[in-house]
Order: structure tokens, then sequence, then C-alpha cells
């Protein structure tokens, strides 16, 4: 089995851009999810290097969101630890951003991910949010 953690803040994936190059359109991935990407891929080689998975696998990623700032310190003790449905940041994309950062790391590609589970929760402390992915066959 295969675990690590991606420490700080959360970046979903974002929808591609769009700029005009003359009589071409270009498309491109913004920078603030290239960079969660990398943070991903990194994390994943300084614990397991280029050690690359094969054959069908499942994942399980558990994401923790900081609990807003502008809560009262009532509610913000409420919420440490609970699922989180109503924070920013869909779920897909979430699982989207870890999925594509580990690609040609990891494994070759993302199609090799047969069962995907993830679930969203407020983390138990302040700056404590992070991913932790799972991965076995």
């Amino acid at each position: 089995m295969i675990e690590f953690i991606v420490n700080g803040k959360i970046q979903p994936k974002q929808r591609p851009r769009f700029k005009r190059c003359g009589a071409f359109i270009q498309t491109y991935t913004p920078q603030a999810t290239l960079d969660y990407q990398k943070l991903v891929a990194d994390c994943y080689k300084d614990k397991y290097g280029e050690t690359k998975l094969t054959g069908a696998l499942i994942m399980e990623i558990n994401a923790f969101f900081n609990v807003p700032k502008s809560y009262s310190k009532k509610k913000r003790n409420e919420l440490y630890g609970r699922p989180d449905t109503a924070h920013n940041g869909d779920i897909d994309n979430v699982a989207k951003s870890v999925l594509d950062g580990l690609n040609g790391v990891a494994y070759d590609d993302d199609t090799i991910i047969y069962d995907l589970h993830i679930k969203k929760f407020y983390a138990m402390n302040d700056d404590d949010e992070r991913v932790e992915v799972k991965i076995c066959d």
C-alpha cells in the first residue's frame, strides 16, 4: 500500500483558460493548478522515489480543509474533524488535481485507477490543510 500526505493549501483543478494568439486560440492550464500538481508529484517522489505502479489500482483521497476564519470560535470548534459540505472546491476537482499530479510519476496514466474514494473534512486544527492519499492494488 502506498500512503503519503500533501501538506498545504488544497488547489482543486481549475478549468482550462484560453487566449488568442493571432488567428489561433491557445488552451492552457492555470499556473496555480500546475503548481499544486507539482507539489503532489514531489510529495510522492520524496517518499517513494521513482517507484511506478502498474495494474488496476484503488485510490482513496481524504481532503482536510481549514475552517474559515470568519466563523465564530464556537462554530469552528463544532466543525473540526467533521465532513465539509459547504467548502468551495468541488470534490471531483480535488481528485482530478491529485490524479493528474501523479500522472507520469506514480503511474503512466490515471486510467489504471478503477476505484476512487474521496472525502472532504474540516481539519482538526487551523492551518492544517492537507490531502492524504492511499493507493493499493
